[in-house]
């Protein structure tokens, strides 16, 4: 698990650090509450006990943290998030940090669900019926524990328009299905966001 902060990109250094700081805060007063969302409070408590690690984005203007917040807000937004505004005194209420801690099939897959959606759309603009399944084979994965492992990835488009993944773990050339998820639309636009994201410098 990583926690992604977006950060505005006219408070960097220091600054940058502590407006992070200031969500982090704001996430633990939030999923601290167990009335909170399970998912997203399992979430938040497996993160900061286990894993800790924090992406730093450049997150734009004040303008695109709020509209950063605005699709957080969305009610299929499973995972944990928060964001954070200074004073009218110090920056006139600017939004200076927005964070969320996502699970690795959302940030350690997404090559595989772009290059998935990449395919097919040249195969609408080709004319050509994309195949049901496509498969990532002979793919090294690492495993919670840090081992690596050979795996085959198949995705396909659900009915509901959803995305369907499942990785088979090889083992003396046996597959066996060891993960499977599913990712809805806003799982799919969450993706493009840290893809298309870049680190703060």
């Amino acid at each position: 698990m990583r926690c992604y902060h977006f950060q505005n990109m006219f408070l960097t250094g220091v600054q940058a650090g502590v407006q992070a700081d200031h969500v982090q805060d704001k996430l633990a007063i939030k999923y601290a509450d167990e009335k909170e969302d399970d998912y997203a409070r399992e979430t938040y408590v497996e993160w900061a006990t286990g894993h800790k690690t924090i992406i730093l984005f450049n997150g734009g203007m004040h303008s695109d943290l709020i509209e950063l917040k605005s699709f957080f807000e969305s009610p299929d937004n499973c995972y944990p998030w928060s964001y954070f505004n200074e004073s009218e005194e110090a920056l006139a209420g600017a939004m200076t940090n927005v964070g969320i801690i996502l699970p690795f099939h959302i940030y350690g897959l997404k090559d595989y669900v772009l290059d998935f959606l990449n395919s097919e759309s040249q195969d609408v603009l080709g004319g050509n019926a994309p195949d049901s399944v496509t498969k990532f084979n002979d793919v090294i994965l690492k495993d919670e524990d840090g081992k690596t492992y050979l795996a085959n990835i198949h995705i396909s488009r659900s009915k509901k328009g959803n995305l369907d993944l499942s990785i088979y773990r090889k083992n003396d050339g046996i597959e066996r299905e060891s993960f499977s998820c599913e990712y809805i639309d806003f799982d799919i636009q969450l993706i493009k966001k840290i893809s298309s994201a870049s680190l703060l410098m």
